[in-house]
């Protein structure tokens, strides 16, 4: 406490975290209160330039693996999407959410190449975030 009010003008927007959260102490964890989309825990972050890091055939296998899998799988960049059905050249962005963590695996093997991180959305329920009801 000494050493926070020694530097008081250098001490701007702090944050205090809840200690309960530990969790979330991996870098590519998130917590959130409401998960991407609704139900996906998992997203999986491709590489900024990943037309030069993927092969046709590598293009083409994880497009067919998505679409075998589409509830599982949900691809939400126009740009992504566009790349993997042959439409663009390039592809600079995107991410492929997967709602289970078996599907990190298949898409691993296909696409290890051009794959960024895993991020890991966890949802966080607090009591101040429940609805309240007026009477």
């Amino acid at each position: 406490n000494v050493l926070i009010n020694k530097f008081k003008t250098y001490w701007t927007k702090t944050v205090m975290v809840d200690p309960k959260l530990d969790f979330l102490d991996h870098p590519n964890t998130v917590g959130c209160f409401k998960l991407p989309h609704g139900k996906y825990p998992f997203a999986i972050v491709m590489k900024r330039d990943l037309h030069k890091h993927f092969s046709n055939t590598e293009k083409e296998a994880l497009l067919n693996f998505v679409d075998r899998n589409i509830d599982h799988c949900l691809i939400t960049s126009r740009f992504l999407l566009d790349y993997l059905e042959g439409k663009a050249p390039y592809c600079y962005h995107g991410r492929i959410y997967v709602d289970t963590e078996k599907f990190l695996s298949p898409i691993y093997m296909i696409a290890q190449k051009g794959i960024d991180r895993i991020l890991k959305y966890v949802k966080i329920n607090y009591e101040s975030n429940k609805k309240t009801s007026r009477t």
